[in-house]
């Protein structure tokens, strides 16, 4: 049902980048409704992603890490100049608070925020299910490039199986998919978010792989991680639409390239959600394809 009364202002015309992240970061972590789930999101954050890695790269744990490869990686182009969009990651979903905030009110969209933030740290707790039984990587090419530097970094690049950058721009889309038709929105406001939702969660879906710092591999388990966790807002139907469309603005990559990739994450996909419907754990079917998963033969290890 649709809260009729609750909308405080009308931002039709305005863009998403447009709304200010400052103020959103700071009332996340004062407001009343959203403070606990704002804290709990990041102690999430940092205990089960960075965390993990940084004991594995200094030794202190001794996780297996395996690469994950394909040779259809091969097929898409290494470009550093995607860097600054893969980056926009974190302000693809603050940016959309922040809109919630000004829209609704400080009050009950931080209300809003909180939900969304459960929905996250619901994605970040199920992939490290799967990261403390076994670490994946990926080749990264050398660069010089100042940014890749500063990225490759930040990150030891120990959890690539499943892709948290899909799995987040999966729940973000479809949680402002379900909100778009609950809340007092406008047809406008509607059509226009949801659009640049989409086009900016499939440009940063995609840099993950001109960047390299994921896999082919990593996108089917992230999508499927998402249906069994967050099934009351992502289904299979939000998944294959996904993946249908990912690669549609790859210029380039060959027609003849997108399309084998495509069937390529559709076929694991369809593959962990037939092995996956018995199962109450959804790594169960992941863990059993990569203990077989013979990496791409030039990144063996």
């Amino acid at each position: 049902m649709k809260n009729k009364s609750l909308a405080k202002i009308t931002c039709e015309g305005k863009s998403l980048k447009s709304f200010c992240v400052a103020r959103c970061y700071a009332s996340l972590f004062i407001m009343p409704p959203s403070r606990k789930n704002a804290t709990k999101f990041i102690i999430t954050v940092i205990t089960k992603f960075f965390l993990p890695q940084y004991m594995e790269k200094l030794r202190l744990r001794h996780t297996p890490v395996k690469h994950v490869d394909h040779e259809l990686d091969e097929k898409i182009p290494f470009k550093p100049s995607y860097v600054t969009i893969y980056m926009y990651f974190i302000n693809y979903w603050v940016r959309a608070m922040s809109m919630l905030e000004l829209k609704f009110g400080v009050w009950y969209g931080s209300k809003l925020c909180s939900e969304l933030l459960t929905f996250l740290k619901n994605d970040y707790e199920a992939a490290y299910d799967m990261y403390r039984k076994c670490m994946t990587t990926t080749y990264r090419p050398p660069c010089d490039d100042k940014k890749i530097k500063a990225l490759r970094a930040a990150d030891p690049h120990y959890l690539c199986v499943p892709s948290l950058h899909i799995a987040i721009i999966a729940t973000t889309y479809a949680f402002f998919k379900m909100l778009f038709d609950r809340e007092d929105f406008t047809a406008a406001e509607k059509a226009q978010w949801t659009q640049e939702l989409y086009d900016e969660g499939l440009a940063i879906a995609r840099s993950v792989l001109y960047l390299k710092q994921h896999s082919v591999n990593c996108i089917p388990a992230a999508l499927y991680m998402v249906c069994k966790i967050n099934a009351s807002i992502f289904t299979i139907s939000d998944a294959v639409f996904f993946i249908e469309h990912f690669l549609e603005e790859a210029e380039d990559i060959s027609k003849e390239d997108r399309q084998s990739i495509t069937n390529y994450i559709n076929f694991v996909f369809e593959r962990f959600l037939l092995e996956g419907t018995p199962e109450d754990d959804w790594t169960v079917p992941v863990v059993r394809w990569l203990k077989d998963y013979q990496p791409y033969k030039q990144y063996r290890q």
